[in-house]
């Protein structure tokens, strides 16, 4: 499977969690960092990769486009076919998992190399969490936060299939809340029917979660959003991001009310996309990986 969501939203933690219950060793290439104690969970082949496309169509981690790209176009089948080789046990099997949050773009691109329609995971992270988390380990402005959170769940919600596909909430998952906890069973079932009897099967999955799960790595709070001073499109963006993740949160995160939630584009992110994606200096995790 793989795992996605907007970047700080917790899908280190999900994938660990997750690769904790089928007993599989994530191809977790990229070292833990100080901002990522636990690990990242994460390829470095896929990461380049994802990397490699948002670059060739013209975007960034850091600058996620408005709308889908279609990656149909001949330059992108060119780049499936060179690399195809390295997914031939996903192809093959289904007892596997990698994540990276900018599968969240780039995901329809890796049909074209499996052949099929994996089923993926995807979590959500309150606005002002992932703003503040940004600024910490990138020095972003908050509006750039928020943008970015913004579009990545307007992705995610866009490629969600909820037929095979789940939606969990961060923090939700980290409180054992009863509807995290219930599909958490209900998502991990498809995978691990063969293992264990039914009867063992819940107190199977709550002694993972139990063990994966570290509240002490929830440190953004450590800065109050409301410590900043906002100005007017600080706060229009906050409300907005806000609303859609509210709408969210009073159906605990519903995979079908996803896509309702960020089915419009406000204004206000078309008419100021260049300007606070021209703020700040180059990201903390930009300078980190080229060094």
């Amino acid at each position: 499977m793989f795992i996605f969501g907007c970047h700080r939203s917790g899908t280190s933690y999900l994938a660990s969690l997750l690769a904790a219950i089928i007993d599989y060793e994530c191809m977790a290439d990229m070292p833990a960092t100080l901002d990522n104690p636990y690990g990242y969970y994460e390829s470095e082949f896929l990461r380049k990769t994802n990397d490699h496309l948002l670059d060739k169509s013209g975007y960034a981690w850091d600058r996620p486009p408005i709308t889908p790209i279609h990656w149909t176009q001949g330059k992108y089948l060119v780049i499936a076919n060179s690399i195809k080789d390295k997914f031939e046990n996903y192809s093959l099997t289904d007892n596997w998992i990698d994540k990276d949050p900018r599968l969240a773009i780039v995901i329809k691109f890796y049909q074209h190399i499996i052949l099929k329609r994996t089923a993926s995971a995807v979590i959500i992270r309150s606005p002002e969490e992932v703003a503040l988390s940004l600024f910490n380990r990138d020095g972003f402005p908050l509006e750039k936060g928020l943008l970015i959170w913004y579009l990545y769940n307007r992705h995610c919600s866009v490629n969600i299939d909820c037929n095979i596909d789940q939606l969990f909430s961060y923090e939700d998952l980290l409180e054992s809340s009863d509807s995290e906890i219930r599909k958490l069973i209900i998502f991990a079932k498809k995978y691990c029917l063969e293992k264990l009897e039914m009867n063992l099967f819940n107190e199977y999955i709550i002694a993972k979660h139990k063990h994966k799960t570290h509240k002490r790595a929830r440190r953004s709070k450590v800065i109050n959003y409301n410590d900043f001073n906002h100005n007017y499109l600080s706060d229009s963006l906050l409300s907005i991001c806000n609303d859609a993740y509210n709408e969210l949160k009073k159906t605990s995160f519903n995979c079908s009310a996803y896509a309702n939630a960020f089915s419009l584009i406000p204004p206000i992110i078309i008419n100021s996309y260049d300007y606070i994606f021209s703020l700040g200096e180059p990201s903390h995790e930009y300078i980190r990986l080229r060094s």
